[in-house]
């Protein structure tokens, strides 16, 4: 069997020199000449990696409790609006639905989602807005269409994965900037700066926090959107978790912060109303001194548009009842009810000796460190949370997944009592592990 080197895969063998013209072999081709892409080699989600090398089996005598997963729906105790699925059932019967619909969304549901932002944000219009397959879409459409190889884009660390998953493969670096977690995870605002330079396209700012649970103060945001303003960088103001800040914090929008910077803004169905799996997203373009305008990005993101594609129709139709018609009543149960078992999370961990987690304001986690040095047979969150599957049937996320080791992250999506059960076995896991 012939055997070809991971060079000769991606750069030509058989019929294609490197660097050189392709040779017309129709006459003697002998074999399948089929090649996986450089940049499917090159495309990595992080979060899989991390949790394929801890390839360990949970204790049987246990009922296992994942604490890990993202996904609010898993448990069934956080269902959707009922608003939203009788009007999904009710496009699933309207003929005017069953087409393609526009690359950049249904005209009706992009009307639906500047109304809403004009109302809560500033005003913008249906021509602003781009329906997205999720707001990974949205991600996606805002790489490709402001960067170029050897371009650099800034992502928080600890922060979602899904930025280097999408911009490395395209040969755009992710340089990451810290946060500090004895600051309630804001940003080390020295660092971020010294991370700015000419190839720096955008400045991505998370918040409430995937994987924190962090809900910025209106004084960092002013600090964060100033420093874009002072070094002229454009904002991606990741907001799928907007307005799911516990009752004692607040969201303060990015583009509400400086009237200099613009913004594009990224959100969608999946958290707020608690249908991840509709994969519907959507990015607001917030360019009120026409910078982005007269760039030409509008153009570009149309264009884009046409190859990445936009949302399913129906699902977009729903979206508009859920923005116009869905009780208050029904988020506010929803984060009143994340709050009790993120609340439950502190402080149960809080008086576990060797964890040292962190206040959550918002959104769906906790990020809790470990104090390595007091434990006599674990060496790092990886080890940690291998070993906590495989003694007590806990699933959780180590810090590596997003970049931040000796800190593990844990889901308040998950109903009370599951949380009392994980707190018990966890701290019966440290006590076992602990040095005397």
């Amino acid at each position: 069997m012939a055997s070809h080197s991971t060079d000769d895969h991606l750069n030509g063998a058989n019929g294609v020199a490197n660097g050189s013209e392709p040779v017309n072999v129709a006459k003697k081709r002998r074999i399948w000449d089929i090649r996986a892409s450089k940049m499917g080699y090159e495309t990595h989600n992080p979060i899989r990696a991390v949790v394929e090398r801890l390839n360990v089996q949970p204790n049987p005598n246990l009922k296992r409790i994942q604490l890990s997963i993202g996904d609010p729906t898993v448990f069934g105790h956080l269902p959707p609006p009922a608003n939203i699925v009788k009007a999904s059932l009710e496009g699933l019967e309207d003929p005017t639905l069953e087409g393609e619909g526009h690359p950049h969304g249904l005209l009706h549901a992009r009307e639906a989602v500047a109304k809403y932002y004009s109302k809560v944000a500033e005003k913008v219009t249906a021509d602003d807005v781009f329906i997205t397959c999720g707001c990974s879409g949205a991600i996606e459409l805002a790489v490709q269409a402001l960067t170029q190889p050897g371009d650099n884009i800034l992502i928080p660390t600890p922060g979602f994965g899904l930025y280097k998953t999408i911009a490395e493969p395209l040969g755009v670096e992710c340089i990451d900037y810290q946060l500090k977690p004895d600051c309630r995870w804001e940003a080390d605002l020295e660092d971020l700066e010294s991370k700015i330079n000419s190839r720096t396209r955008f400045l991505v700012i998370i918040n409430p926090s995937n994987p924190c649970g962090s809900v910025y103060s209106d004084k960092h945001m002013k600090e964060l959107t100033n420093m874009a303003a002072k070094h002229r960088l454009l904002i991606l103001a990741d907001e799928i978790y907007y307005d799911m800040a516990f009752e004692e914090y607040l969201c303060h929008m990015a583009v509400k912060m400086n009237e200099e910077v613009p913004v594009l803004m990224i959100g969608g169905m999946a958290k707020r109303f608690m249908v991840p799996g509709w994969r519907v997203g959507w990015m607001v373009v917030f360019d009120r001194n026409n910078i982005l305008k007269s760039a030409g990005l509008l153009d570009i993101l149309g264009m884009l548009t046409l190859s990445i594609g936009s949302a399913c129709t129906v699902l977009q139709h729903a979206l508009v009842s859920g923005l116009e018609e869905t009780p208050q009543q029904y988020h506010k149960y929803n984060i009143d009810t994340l709050h009790t078992s993120a609340k439950l999370l502190y402080d149960k961990l809080s008086q576990v000796e060797g964890l040292c987690p962190v206040v959550p304001q918002g959104a769906m986690y906790i990020m809790v460190g470990i104090e390595i040095s007091k434990f006599k047979d674990i060496t790092d969150d990886q080890d940690f949370t291998k070993k906590l599957l495989a003694e007590q049937a806990v699933g959780i996320l180590p810090g590596q997944c997003f970049r931040y080791p000796n800190f593990v992250r844990l889901t308040v999506s998950v109903p009370v009592d599951m949380i009392e059960e994980a707190c018990k076995r966890i701290e019966v896991f440290c006590s076992q592990h602990r040095k005397d």
